[in-house]
């Protein structure tokens, strides 16, 4: 069983959400009908997942791509090829997600508008493809370009990350060690200078007053280091 989420009209002309648990988007429709209301909007309600366990990447929607391609150009038909897929997906959101577009199909809706309800998965570019191949009719030809392309497009972020990976580390050992050596060596010199009464020149004075402000405000710092990195990402 699904657990949907839906808008609809009552009986007195009002519009009212609700939730309910069903087999499938025809069992929901089926069940909120016989409550005597009008359905307006019925979709998968999503459930937040803390763990990457369920995450859907790149590379799930490439190797899914290719697969819907291959069985389509054995002339099985797409919402069988979709439940093939969806049997043998381990990842249970995205087995979710198949499992909705192809009873959205099997209700009579064309391939276009069952993804654009799982726009946040597919995106614009992949929806706005399949598209422009069911109108052309080339929909087993477009499918495996489409995989190709993403498969580029996996593998070129993969090697970017990784060219990244070396001088993200360099620049975090040399953050790290400034850090040590602001918040524990320059507070040391600090007070030898200030007993001696040694003038200082202004770049020392500089890295002195850095050093305080570091040491007195260190909640203000990791909380900008955090919403940087959050940013970043």
């Amino acid at each position: 069983m699904l657990t949907f989420q839906y808008k609809a009209i009552n009986p007195a002309g009002e519009r009212i959400r609700g939730i309910l648990q069903a087999k499938d988007r025809e069992d929901a429709y089926r069940r909120i009908a016989a409550d005597g209301l009008k359905p307006l909007q019925i979709a998968i309600k999503r459930t937040l997942s803390l763990g990457r366990g369920n995450r859907i990447t790149l590379k799930d929607i490439s190797h899914l791509t290719h697969q819907l391609a291959v069985l389509l150009e054995a002339r099985i038909s797409i919402t069988e090829g979709i439940r093939s897929i969806a049997d043998q997906e381990p990842n249970p959101r995205l087995k979710e997600v198949l499992d909705d577009v192809a009873s959205q199909i099997e209700g009579g809706n064309t391939i276009t508008d069952a993804l654009k309800g799982h726009r946040n998965v597919f995106g614009d570019v992949y929806i706005e493809t399949i598209h422009a191949a069911e109108v052309s009719g080339n929909t087993v030809q477009v499918l495996g370009l489409l995989a190709g392309m993403l498969e580029r497009q996996y593998e070129t972020i993969r090697k970017v990350k990784g060219a990244l990976m070396y001088p993200a580390c360099v620049v975090g050992a040399l953050v790290f060690a400034t850090v040590f050596l602001l918040v524990f060596v320059v507070p040391k010199f600090e007070q030898m200078f200030t007993n001696r009464g040694v003038p200082l020149p202004v770049p020392t004075q500089i890295v002195m007053a850095v050093s305080g402000v570091l040491r007195t405000y260190w909640f203000v710092w990791i909380a900008a280091g955090v919403g940087l990195f959050v940013g970043a990402k």
